[in-house]
């Protein structure tokens, strides 16, 4: 379904969520792009049969289920497509999803539509944070890293497009672990996007926001982010303070917790590179380390944590 929350501005609310921005001469620009390009599609077909042409994309980030419909949308309407550094070269070469979850070439079951686009995508330039001018439009680019490398909001007129820089509360319910690249690098995004003072935040699945005086759900939304980061990782301390444990073990212990039983790649590999960001904070601040029992790589709460009972 199509929203427009001001002249010019609008956005889908489905599975996941996309902008459309009506810029000079009749030009759209897309704000995502979907997990493919049916939903793109039906929400533009109203402006193209009253000669608007698609003049861009406009990518928050290059996870599958956002820029999935890139190459189509490429492909039909010529438009160029944009994307943020480093991960831009996902688009380029969709091999990349799946090998950064599984750490090499991926196995068919990491090759799905979910995962990684179903066909490259040229990009046409690579977007920094900053002031972006397309189509008769500035937007801006606000750096949100650490649920992907280098993700971006866009801020048009008084809307946020938020991407995955945060999630809604009832959204958080139903997943165990947030997928991240850099679980620090997310919390420091949450504080960029507090002090943003647009009154409509589109997230990137959900409901947007409408901030008012006197009843802004913001602060709330923040919140149980960082509760959700600090809760997992409060959990990996409490695991590993009954001994070393290797990645798998400190997932499976937080996954039977959570009443979380894997039976497919998908789910499994995204939670374990969840995990694996977690562990690799905590040992960026010195608080878990690396230990190799019988010579089997684990890891351990370093000296200093287990002084302190974990």
């Amino acid at each position: 379904m199509l929203t427009e929350l001001e002249p010019g501005i609008y956005y889908w609310r489905g599975g996941v969520n996309f902008g459309l921005l009506v810029g000079a001469d009749r030009q759209l620009v897309l704000i995502d792009a979907g997990l493919d390009a049916s939903a793109p599609r039906k929400a533009l077909r109203p402006f193209l049969e009253q000669g608007y042409r698609l003049a861009a994309v406009v990518a928050t980030h290059c996870h599958a289920d956002h820029i999935g419909g890139a190459a189509e949308l490429h492909r039909r309407f010529g438009c160029p497509v944009f994307a943020p550094a480093p991960e831009h070269l996902v688009l380029e070469h969709p091999e990349l999803g799946g090998a950064l979850l599984y750490g090499a070439y991926p196995p068919p079951t990491l090759q799905g539509k979910f995962l990684q686009p179903q066909a490259p995508c040229p990009v046409a330039g690579v977007l920094r944070p900053g002031p972006f001018a397309v189509a008769g439009l500035t937007l801006e680019l606000v750096p949100v890293p650490g649920h992907s490398p280098g993700q971006v909001a866009v801020a048009v007129g008084e809307v946020l497009f938020a991407g995955d820089s945060l999630f809604l509360p009832e959204v958080l319910e139903k997943h165990a672990f947030l997928f991240m690249v850099r679980p620090q690098a997310y919390l420091e995004s949450l504080e960029r996007i507090a002090a943003r003072r647009e009154p409509y935040l589109v997230p990137g699945h959900g409901p947007h926001l409408v901030r008012r005086p006197g009843h802004d759900p913001l602060p709330e939304v923040l919140a149980a982010n960082r509760a959700h980061v600090r809760g997992i990782q409060d959990r990996i301390r409490a695991a590993l303070a009954r001994g070393p444990m290797s990645e798998e073990e400190v997932l499976l212990a937080l996954a039977r917790q959570a009443g979380k039983a894997y039976d497919s790649d998908p789910s499994y590999y995204l939670d374990r590179a969840a995990v694996s960001a977690h562990l690799s904070d905590l040992a960026a601040r010195g608080e878990v380390e690396p230990a190799y029992p019988e010579g089997r790589r684990c890891w351990r709460l370093a000296d200093s944590s287990r002084g302190h009972g974990g």
